[in-house]
């Protein structure tokens, strides 16, 4: 099985090079100077493509890690108030935690409840990722991310990202008139840097966090 983090750069891999030739034919390469405006539309909504998958790559980052660290955690530290509600939230009432005292594996259970209730669980927005985290007391992470990248403005640029996958997702990326939104090539190259500088980020944070649980 994947971890967390080579599930990451294998779909921000797809993400960025899905994108970057959508934008090669959509600027002409060779072999496509002939493209008309509804080629290069297609190539235009390839790109959307690149930033839906990009984000959906962060999401799944961030749920699939915060499952990694779970038996770790409860195994070194036991629980939070924050981390029973999530572990109730999961499915883990009273009647489950009596059927755990007679299981010869009562970990993987938990692991299982938790994966189930993470699949339904949006990563995409900073406060959500905080909320998660701050069950195992690794509070404010997003400032953290901010600081250990060195960069302010990080987690506004990627929240652009994400807001902008929405309307791509949500809306196919039509304004209010009916209209194609711009799609500035240059912006989107820049806000999909940041998404996996934002993960890059959080992932040496969240790293040294777990090897001090072993």
């Amino acid at each position: 099985m994947t971890t967390a983090r080579e599930g990451f750069d294998a779909t921000i891999t797809r993400s960025i090079d899905l994108f970057h030739l959508a934008r090669h034919w959509h600027d002409g390469c060779p072999s496509h100077h002939h493209a008309t405006e509804g080629h290069k539309a297609v190539y235009t909504d390839i790109g959307r493509s690149g930033v839906v998958l990009a984000v959906a790559a962060m999401d799944a980052y961030f749920t699939r890690r915060f499952s990694e660290l779970l038996v770790p955690y409860l195994k070194a530290k036991g629980t939070t108030k924050a981390l029973s509600e999530l572990l109730e939230s999961a499915g883990l009432d009273v009647a489950q935690a009596l059927a755990l005292a007679i299981m010869d594996r009562p970990f993987r259970r938990i692991r299982a409840l938790v994966d189930g209730y993470l699949e339904r669980y949006t990563a995409q927005k900073s406060d959500r990722i905080d909320s998660l985290f701050a069950a195992y007391g690794l509070t404010e992470l997003s400032k953290h991310v901010m600081n250990k990248a060195g960069r302010k403005t990080l987690k506004r640029s990627v929240a652009i990202l994400v807001e902008r996958r929405h309307q791509i997702v949500h809306e196919g990326d039509l304004n209010k008139h009916g209209k194609l939104n711009d799609f500035d090539w240059v912006e989107m190259v820049k806000r999909l840097r940041d998404l996996k500088m934002l993960v890059d980020a959080a992932d040496q944070i969240i790293e040294s966090f777990s090897v001090r649980l072993k």
